[in-house]
């Protein structure tokens, strides 16, 4: 097994904080790559500062928005990685706004390219189409069973993919309360059931128990 560069063991150590629920520490380790990127190189400041934005994301999202759209493109030809991430959260911050048609187009043309992404952008991308379809005004049956296939197809396709996984298990169970389907209600339980059971902590579990 290869071993971790510097800033590459550094990133990962910030986001065993996060995952685990310490952001005080994992905002650290960003703001320190970050600030080292001169030393580091250009990849690890654009890292720290994306992270660094997903943390504040929430309290300002016309300016993460902007942030995210520079990152994109000072990114896209030497760090695509890095790229990918910030065009997720583009669509994200769409969600958030309640922009939905707009983020459901804009996550189609993430996953009509997604030949050259990674398989967790490939799972963020079909976890924000379902969001989107779900959610969207007037959203027609088929809408509602694109949605709940886009959510399945992250469940069982990209399960290696831990941080897409209670999302896509939530929005499938919610999928099986509209959308007719064998033992539909017991597949819904058994969903929402897991979120909740495997993913305690995340605000996903607090939106399964509410059914």
């Amino acid at each position: 097994m290869p071993t971790l560069s510097r800033p590459s063991a550094r990133l990962a150590r910030a986001m065993a904080h996060l995952r685990s629920g310490d952001t005080a520490k994992a905002r650290q380790e960003f703001t320190k790559l970050r600030a080292d990127a001169a030393k580091l190189g250009a990849r690890w400041g654009h890292e720290g500062e994306l992270q660094l934005q997903m943390l504040d994301e929430g309290k300002d999202p016309a300016a993460a928005l902007a942030t995210y759209q520079r990152l994109a493109k000072e990114t896209e030809a030497n760090f695509p990685t890095v790229a990918n991430q910030a065009k997720l959260r583009i669509g994200r911050v769409m969600i958030a706004s309640k922009k939905y048609a707009e983020a459901e187009a804009y996550f189609r043309r993430i996953l009509d390219q997604r030949v050259a992404s990674t398989g967790d952008v490939i799972a963020g991308a079909w976890n924000g189409l379902g969001t989107s379809l779900r959610n969207k005004p007037g959203a027609t049956e088929a809408d509602q069973k694109e949605a709940l296939f886009a959510h399945l197809r992250v469940v069982v396709s990209f399960e290696d993919v831990e941080q897409e996984q209670p999302e896509a298990l939530y929005g499938a169970g919610k999928g099986f309360q509209v959308v007719p389907a064998e033992d539909a209600a017991n597949r819904s339980r058994q969903m929402l059931g897991r979120v909740i059971n495997e993913y305690p902590s995340s605000d996903w579990a607090t939106k399964a128990k509410q059914g």
